[in-house]
């Protein structure tokens, strides 16, 4: 296990030691937490221009949310059925979501009652971000794990920390002891 507090730094020296562990004879099925990315959309508020417009940071989270994930449960309206409720949840379709010029058209409210598109206060675009992100004493963590296929856990430990990705860790990156 790696932390780090600059995340890009822990990414980098993560991919390559997790390299490297695949190429040590007697493990298998190396994994590492730090490569588990999922597809995100990226918005960007542009400060100036939505205190211009009246907009609040929290407005411009909120309409994109909802166009994307649907609105939070506790305020989502219900459907009353006589044994229990169901609640409703809106969202664009899938397609729609996928598409950054129509993310970047959704209207968002301005403290003057009017609405302005997304685009004139956020910059959307597409990107990956960590399906998980994993801290000890508030720093990132990320664990790289194997199986071991006939090498006995002190040898396997052993060959690891003599890899070169390992000796050499950037400064900033630590070994989590295990």
């Amino acid at each position: 296990a790696l932390a780090s507090d600059d995340p890009t730094l822990l990414a980098e020296a993560s991919r390559r030691l997790e390299r490297e562990v695949r190429g040590v004879e007697g493990l298998s099925n190396v994994a590492s937490t730090a490569n588990l990315a999922r597809p995100e959309i990226l918005t960007r508020p542009k400060p100036d221009k939505a205190a211009e417009l009246g907009v609040a940071a929290e407005t411009i989270s909120q309409v994109a949310r909802v166009a994307t994930l649907g609105d939070l449960d506790a305020v989502l309206p219900k459907f009353n059925l006589a044994d229990r409720q169901i609640p409703i949840r809106l969202q664009l379709i899938e397609r729609a979501r996928e598409d950054a010029d129509t993310i970047s058209s959704l209207r968002v409210p301005t403290s003057g009652g009017g609405s302005v598109p997304l685009s004139a206060v956020a910059d959307v675009s597409f990107g990956a971000g960590p399906s998980q992100i994993d801290r000890l004493d508030r720093r990132r963590s990320a664990t790289i794990e194997a199986e071991l296929a006939g090498l006995p856990l002190g040898e396997a430990t052993a060959r690891v920390r003599a890899l070169p990705a390992f000796r050499d860790l950037p400064a900033g990156v630590l070994e989590i002891p295990t």
